[in-house]
């Protein structure tokens, strides 16, 4: 199987297309869980109204099974292996996923303050 757990994926389908994700865990040969990065937080500057600035904070994350058709492998690796989130877990449960995307938010948001890998947090440009 190409996809590993840490390993980061681009999707390229749906909503969440274009945007980058981490490997949670591999179900079978043809899904896996990715926790990704929705919106990365951008330069808040002085003259925004407030909730310009609060939206400009905003790191929004997201967590799918997805079917390895609609991922590309990169050759990046998470180094910090990312814990547990979903082991043992049923995500297909609304109220299961939506604690599992606040515990990813939480660890991507440390891996983005720590600056650890720039790739994940990069914009991708994508020209038609």
């Amino acid at each position: 199987m190409i996809f590993e757990k840490n390993m980061i994926v681009v999707m390229t389908k749906g909503r969440m297309a274009s945007k980058k994700a981490v490997v949670l865990s591999v179900i079978d040969e043809s899904y896996v869980i990715v926790a990704g990065i929705n919106r990365i937080p951008y330069k808040v500057k002085e003259h925004m109204a407030e909730w310009q600035k609060k939206k400009a904070e905003k790191f929004l994350t997201f967590v799918k099974r997805v079917n390895v058709k609609h991922l590309i492998a990169t050759r990046y690796v998470l180094e910090t292996s990312l814990p547990n989130i979903v082991e043992g877990k049923d995500i297909s449960n609304v109220a299961v996923k939506s604690e599992v995307n606040k515990e990813a938010n939480k660890v991507l948001k440390e891996v983005l303050d720590s600056n650890e890998c720039a790739f994940l947090f990069k914009e991708m440009n994508i020209k038609a």
